[in-house]
């Protein structure tokens, strides 16, 4: 330290001056002052000056004190500047550090939840898209012989209709004419006989469809619209009318939910959402677009 170093040299010169001042007093009396070095009185005078030079050596051991103090004060107070610089400096180093860590954390945390998210809808869409296939191939399968209802096993078993022309013969009473004054009540127990008569077909049908909405429904998707559209895409009006049916039913009544959540009537002949609206057990939202 520069100023430590200055204060130290002028202590050092200052005791060094009085040392050489006393070693050459003698010198100074003799020559300088003229004073006979056999006098009596030089003597006297010589002893004496030995009083100044005390009173000398004194102050001037006092004033290094002080100078010692002064330099240790002002060394202590730069040495306390200087720690809290270095605290000030370590502590801002902490505190971006800390910053950087928490921003890393979360940098990680929203890769992990992005990547969980994203084999979330990778799953979610193989699983859907298997139920949607099962569906699909459950009506396509359908065939109507002859002799009744019946799966198509070989190109050999004679037939008449097949996949979605035999949910539309089954819905046929459906949509004739009623003789009924209240059709709403026609409706309801032409569907209840119609599905009691086709229960083995029917069944199955609505049971994979409404599995696949559930799925829908309950998963955490935002977009669970856009999943249910696609259903709801493939399914022509006879279709809907027999989903709106089957609501009726003690099996079907908790499709119910689903068909108004996801507004799977709201495309359909205007006749049948008048028909489906005088039963009273829609809410509105069932047919909105």
């Amino acid at each position: 330290m520069p100023h430590s170093r200055k204060n130290t040299i002028i202590t050092l010169t200052a005791f060094l001056g009085s040392f050489l001042l006393w070693c050459g007093w003698q010198w100074i009396m003799t020559n300088l002052m003229r004073v006979p070095p056999n006098d009596a009185t030089y003597r006297g005078v010589y002893g004496d000056s030995f009083g100044s030079l005390a009173a000398l050596l004194s102050a001037l051991t006092m004033g290094g004190l002080v100078i010692t103090l002064y330099i240790q004060i002002t060394e202590a107070i730069q040495t306390e500047k200087r720690r809290l610089q270095e605290d000030e400096v370590r502590q801002k180093e902490e505190t971006k550090r800390a910053e950087e860590d928490r921003k890393h954390e979360e940098e990680s945390i929203a890769a992990l939840q992005r990547r969980d998210r994203e084999r979330y809808e990778d799953n979610f869409e193989n699983r859907f898209f298997r139920l949607f296939g099962i569906w699909r191939s459950y009506v396509d399968s359908l065939e109507k012989t002859e002799g009744g209802m019946a799966f198509r096993d070989t190109d050999s078993h004679p037939y008449t209709i097949r996949g979605m022309q035999v949910l539309h013969q089954i819905c046929q009473p459906l949509t004739l004419e009623s003789h009924s004054a209240n059709k709403s009540d026609y409706f309801i127990y032409t569907y209840k006989e119609i599905y009691k008569a086709n229960h083995d077909i029917l069944a199955p049908y609505f049971r994979t469809l409404y599995h696949t909405f559930r799925y829908i429904s309950r998963s955490q998707m935002q977009n669970k619209e856009e999943y249910s559209d696609i259903v709801r895409a493939i399914l022509s009006p006879i279709e809907l009318f027999l989903v709106a049916g089957t609501c009726f039913t003690d099996e079907g009544k908790n499709f119910k939910r689903l068909v108004e959540e996801f507004h799977l009537l709201k495309h359909l002949p205007q006749w049948m959402i008048d028909l489906l609206l005088d039963t009273r057990r829609f809410e509105s939202r069932a047919f909105e677009l």
